[in-house]
C-alpha cells in the first residue's frame, strides 16, 4: 500500500493497513467521514491497489484518486483520459468490486502552461486562462487522444492545457461507465459554469 509516495515490504504494508483501518474506526465513532486521497497509478505500478481497498473494507468511506498532474514537468495533458481510465480500472477487481462505489475520479479545475522546452511550468486558474484566450490570436485545439483542449500562445512559444466543458463531460461519462464517483480539485480554480454539468 502506498503512503506518502512509498511502498514498503509486506510487514510495513500490513502496519499501514492496520493504521488506516484504526483511523477509520476512530473517525466513524466520532461520526466523521474518512476520505483517503491517493495519487493515481503511473508507469505500471500504483502506490495504492485494489487489494488495499478490499483489505480496508468499510473502514474508509471514499478514495479520492488524484487523476490529474499526469506529467506537470513537460508539455502535455494534465489528465489524459486513457490514463484516467487505466488508473481507475486498476482499482476495480473481483476482490475490490464491492467497494468500487467508494472510488472517486479526480477532475482538475485548473491547467498548466509551459514553454516549448517543457520548462517554466505554471499552474493556470480560470482568470489567467480567460486572459490568455483574450490576448491570444489562437483558438483552442482538441487533443483527441487525451480528450483535452490546449492553446498555443506567445507566438507558439507557450502551450496551456486547461479543462473545458467537453473535458469535464468526458470524465463524468467515464465515471458513470465505471460505476465510480467524482471529486473536484478544486472548486474555486475553475469557471463557475463548470458546475452546470454536475
Amino acid at each position: 500500500m502506498g503512503y506518502m509516495g512509498m511502498r514498503g515490504n509486506e510487514e510495513q504494508e500490513d502496519h499501514l493497513i492496520h493504521l488506516f483501518s484504526e483511523i477509520g474506526k476512530i473517525l466513524h465513532k466520532l461520526k466523521l467521514t474518512f476520505i483517503m486521497v491517493q495519487p493515481a497509478e503511473r508507469g505500471g505500478s500504483g502506490l495504492f491497489t485494489a487489494k488495499d481497498i478490499a483489505r480496508l473494507g468499510d473502514d474508509v468511506d471514499y478514495y479520492s484518486l488524484m487523476t490529474y498532474d499526469f506529467a506537470p514537468n513537460r508539455v502535455g495533458p494534465n489528465s489524459p483520459l486513457p490514463w484516467v481510465e487505466k488508473a481507475i480500472s486498476s482499482l476495480i477487481t473481483p476482490e475490490s468490486r464491492k467497494y468500487s462505489h467508494k472510488i472517486m475520479l479526480g477532475i482538475p479545475f485548473y491547467g498548466y502552461t509551459w514553454d516549448e522546452q517543457g520548462k517554466n511550468a505554471e499552474a493556470v486558474l480560470a482568470t489567467t486562462f480567460f486572459d490568455l484566450v483574450k490576448q491570444s490570436k489562437s483558438t483552442l485545439t482538441w487533443d483527441e487522444k487525451s480528450h483535452e483542449h490546449f492553446l498555443k500562445y506567445d507566438g507558439g512559444q507557450r502551450t496551456v492545457y486547461y479543462p473545458t466543458l467537453q473535458f469535464i463531460a468526458d470524465r463524468l461519462k467515464l465515471a458513470e461507465e465505471l460505476g465510480v464517483g467524482v471529486c473536484v480539485w478544486e472548486s474555486g480554480q475553475g469557471f463557475d459554469y463548470f458546475w452546470d454539468l454536475f
